[in-house]
């Protein structure tokens, strides 16, 4: 599972409301929900992000990584 709590830590350490994040990245506030929940964004969404919150930032200071509860890998083991 994708965890987007980077992203959302780095939101609130500019004070930067999600609805603000996606006016400036050009995106939708229903692409914002989805990574609310967790869901998958193509890296084209999160490359208008990181031009949104300007390029210092790369991809894995959005994302983290994070196994699910069984543990199981992308082919189940």
């Amino acid at each position: 599972m994708i965890s987007y709590k980077p992203l959302f830590h780095i939101m609130v350490e500019k004070s930067i409301s999600k609805s603000e994040l996606a006016q400036k990245a050009g995106i939708g506030n229903a692409t914002i929900t989805k990574m609310t929940k967790g869901e998958s964004v193509n890296l084209s969404i999160l490359e208008k992000i990181i031009k949104a919150l300007g390029d210092d930032f790369t991809f894995g200071d959005l994302v983290k990584y994070v196994p699910d509860a069984d543990g199981a890998g992308f082919d189940g083991q």
